[in-house]
């Protein structure tokens, strides 16, 4: 089943604004995070979402993932261990234990310690690649 047939199916997804761009700019601005307008786009769609696949969970509870990664204890060692100079948490996976970043070419990773995974930088391929697991 194609990932955006299986989100409406299984998921109850729709393909429609959740939250503002503007709610979702002053979440991040109170974390102390600046997020690219591509992944703005991509989280209004997905704000506070849950998928289970068939073999990975993911969610985009964008407060619990700030919460999870709060920027004064971690940002410094997500830009080290990726070797980017700005990074935003949006999501996480493996039951939270992989957190989902994006850095300002929006280039998308899953981390865990010193655990790297990288998904490109397309939000729906990365989304494709955790159904497709």
């Amino acid at each position: 089943m194609e990932l955006k047939q299986y989100l409406k199916t299984n998921c109850h997804w729709e393909n429609r604004v959740i939250i503002s761009p503007n709610e979702l700019m002053a979440i991040y601005t109170k974390a102390n995070y600046q997020p690219t307008s591509k992944l703005i786009d991509f989280l209004i769609h997905f704000y506070n979402q849950e998928f289970q696949f068939p073999k990975v969970d993911v969610h985009f509870n964008l407060k619990k993932a700030l919460a999870n990664n709060p920027h004064y204890l971690l940002y410094d060692q997500f830009c080290e261990l990726l070797q980017v100079s700005n990074i935003c948490p949006f999501g996480e996976y493996e039951h939270g234990l992989m957190v989902l970043l994006v850095d300002d070419r929006n280039n998308i990773y899953g981390v865990i310690d010193d655990y790297v995974e990288q998904f490109g930088n397309d939000y729906f391929k990365m989304l494709n690649q955790l159904y497709n697991r």
